[in-house]
Order: structure tokens, then sequence, then C-alpha cells
């Protein structure tokens, strides 16, 4: 029986890393089931969820060693049990954040979003900086679960007048992957 294994690698970034990466778990014959990757301040960053035979993982392993020296990456890998579906439905909103940057955003946002039971799928985040000041935006894809809707709008209208931002509340549209 196939097992599951999560994928992380970060380092500075450079041409060539998804091409080694993939070329490793196309020799081993591991599916990609799920992934992100992403560029931040020049420091790449990927996560993969992998497909693979249980006799494929010691090898895996043994060949993303070169790899991980010859890119400068730090690369883990480890078993995850208990692969949840995807096809779950889900109750999905985009929670967009925007304002003057301060201390405090993310933690006061994502602490209220956790007290209403909304689960966090995705947050990116980005500092726009201008001759006059720095805003900042967060988008944040989440699963309200048994949140109504009406009710974190309400919570979250109250948190962006005591902070001084902007946080809107949108149902997400169906996504194409």
């Amino acid at each position: 029986m196939a097992k599951y294994l999560s994928l992380s690698a970060i380092g500075k970034d450079t041409t060539g890393i998804v091409s080694a990466l993939s070329g490793v778990l196309y020799e081993v014959g591991a599916n990609i089931e799920d992934s992100t990757m992403t560029i931040l301040h020049g420091q790449f960053a990927v996560i993969l969820i992998l497909k693979v035979a249980p006799s494929a993982q010691v090898k895996l392993k043994k060949l993303l060693v070169p790899v991980g020296k010859k890119l400068g990456l730090n690369i883990f890998v480890s078993e995850v049990k208990n692969i949840k579906s995807s096809k779950k439905q889900l109750n999905k909103y985009i929670i967009s954040v925007y304002g003057a940057d301060k201390t405090g955003i993310v933690y006061r946002v994502t602490s209220t979003l956790a007290d209403f039971g909304v689960n966090i799928l995705d947050v990116q985040t980005k500092v726009l900086a201008s001759a006059k000041r720095k805003t900042y935006l967060m988008l944040i894809k989440a699963d309200l679960g048994k949140t109504s809707a009406a009710t974190l709008k309400e919570v979250l209208n109250a948190l962006a007048l005591e902070m001084s931002i902007n946080i809107t509340l949108n149902i997400a549209q169906e996504e194409r992957l």
C-alpha cells in the first residue's frame, strides 16, 4: 500500500530547483498529490504531499541529499498519516485585510478567526511601500465551518474599526485547481 510523505525544502532561490526535485520524484515513482511553492525575499520554499511506494522511501531520501547540497536547500521528508480527502465540501471564504502596516495585524485577525472555529487554509501577506507609507495586505482562504458568515462579518468589522484597517469577507469562487 502506498505511503504519503510530506517534503519541504527551503533555500536561496536559483534556477532549476523545481526541476531537480521533481526529477528525483520521477526517478523513484513518487506522485505529487498537492503542492505549494513560492519565493519570498529571494528564498524559495516548497511543500509537497507525495504518494510513494513504501519501498521507494529510503531511495527518495538518499537521492535528495546531493540535490540539497548542490542547490543549498534544507530538505525535510516525513510520513503523513491520516490523509484527508480534498473532496470534502468546505464553507470557503476569502478574507482580505488592508491598511497601514503595524505590528499585530496577523495575530489579531487570525486569533479572532481561531476563536470562532474558522480553519485557515491559506495565508498570503505583503507589505506595499510608497514614499509616504507602508500598506499591509493579507489574503486568507478559510473554511468557516459552522460559523455563520454574518456573525463573522460583524466580528471582523468591529476588529477592523478597532485597528483602523479594512477587512472584507467574501465567499470563495470555485477553484480551478
